[in-house]
């Protein structure tokens, strides 16, 4: 799977070895967003009984409609453009 320059005599890693590197990448991003995610579920059931986590609710929607109403301006008046320029 990667390519390596071994020394000449020496035998090949296994085949476990090489996938080693990709199972920790898997596992750190299956990790990072499940976590993500049980945060955010455990804030939205506090949001039933206290108002700062609605205050942080609230917040966190306006944040996420301003970074979608940004990326669709970028996509559409930046990047579209700058494949026309060309």
């Amino acid at each position: 799977m990667i390519l390596r320059k071994l020394p000449v005599g020496e035998s090949p890693p296994e085949p476990w070895m090489e996938a080693l590197p990709f199972i920790c990448i898997f596992g750190f991003i299956i990790g990072f967003f499940s976590s993500i995610l049980s945060l955010s579920y455990f804030v939205l059931e506090l949001a039933k009984h206290y108002v700062w986590a609605k205050v942080i609710v609230v917040v966190c929607k306006v944040v996420f409609s301003l970074l979608l109403v940004y990326s669709l301006y970028f996509v559409f008046m930046v990047g579209i453009p700058s494949l026309k320029s060309g």
